[in-house]
């Protein structure tokens, strides 16, 4: 399935990612988890991620022509 991801922010220097917006492509059954693990982003690093304007965990199964955004974790005190 392919897959357009999108890292906003100051993602696309933290993570070292090729570019603040790739098409990607994903076997059917596929976590969120699993395309940032394609894309070399380091596990565990602190993002949310919106699915076609939702936000979703993780664990969520995407579906063919869906646009993923990574949106990094902000932190106060």
């Amino acid at each position: 399935m392919r897959l357009r991801v999108r890292f906003s922010g100051m993602l696309p220097s933290l993570l070292n990612v090729p570019a603040s917006e790739v098409t990607v492509e994903a076997a059917p059954g596929s976590t969120l988890g699993d395309v940032m693990r394609s894309l070399d982003v380091p596990t565990g690093a602190a993002m949310a991620f919106s699915v076609n304007g939702r936000v979703r965990p993780a664990e969520f199964q995407p579906q063919d022509e869906d646009e993923i955004v990574a949106i990094p974790s902000i932190a106060g005190g």
